[in-house]
Formats: structure tokens, sequence, C-alpha cells
């Protein structure tokens, strides 16, 4: 009977110790190996584009905007929804639908619609992910929209 209870010791010791490591792993582990080992992580060079001054005309239409969203994780990231901070100012035109692989890029399109707005204007856009530590990331289109000269 001794003897048993010599081995459960062990046997508990071992898995509380794997234990350990898994939510050092999980929750821990920035300290250790940095940040983004474990888990996908969206990241962004140039998350502001600025348009400079526009003249509003009735049939503006804008370049459209690519941003570059790099996966800078060790698991692939995957981009839930792209939506405007605004209903009708700015249009997202292509985000990725597939995963991101780890150490990859992705381009999120999108489009700023002056017809409404005028002066200084600054729109966001909301990326929504499975980063755990940043699941919404701001994207920003910037713009001065100038009133026709007459």
């Amino acid at each position: 009977m001794k003897n048993i209870r010599g081995k459960v010791g062990v046997v508990i010791f071992v898995f509380s110790i794997l234990y350990f490591l898994g939510a050092l792993l999980d929750v821990g582990y920035a300290c250790f190996f940095g940040p983004g080992f474990w888990r996908p992580t969206l990241s962004c060079e140039n998350s502001i584009y600025d348009y400079g001054d526009i003249e509003k005309t009735d049939h503006l239409v804008l370049n459209s905007v690519n941003f570059m969203i790099q996966n800078t994780g060790n698991r692939s990231l995957s981009v839930i929804k792209v939506t405007p901070g605004c209903g009708g100012c700015v249009e997202v035109l292509n985000f990725p639908h597939h995963p991101i692989p780890p150490h990859s890029e992705s381009l999120i399109t999108v489009r700023l619609l002056p017809s409404n707005l005028s002066g200084s204007v600054d729109k966001s856009i909301l990326v929504k992910s499975d980063d755990p530590l940043r699941p919404v990331f701001l994207l920003h289109l910037k713009a001065n929209i100038l009133s026709p000269k007459e």
C-alpha cells in the first residue's frame, strides 16, 4: 500500500508540472518566449492613410487603399469581420476570408466615400480578428475635403 501511494504521488506531481507548463505557455508565455509565441498577432505598419486635400465634385470617386496586415504570431490569424466606423462614408472592398498563416501578410482594401463629407475627416475601420490580446484593430482614412471652387 505504501508503494502505491508513492507512485500515485509521483504521477500527481508529474501531471501538476505538465499542467503548470501548459498554463505557462498559454498565459504567461510573454515573459519567457516574447509576445505572440503561441497565438496569432495582428499588426499593421501603416494603419493610417491620408488622402490629403480633395476638392469635392459631384462625381468624385477616390482610389481604393490597401492596408497590408501581418500575422506576426505563431498560429494562423483569422479576420472575422471588417466594418467601417460610419455607415455610408467608407466602403470595405476586400478583406481576407481565409486564415493568414504565421509570419504572412494579407490585404484589406477600402475606399473613402466623400459625397456626404466636408472639411477635415478621420474615419475608422474596425478589424475584428481572433488575436486574443487585440481582438479589434483600427485602421484610419483621413482627408481634407474642400468645397468646390466656383
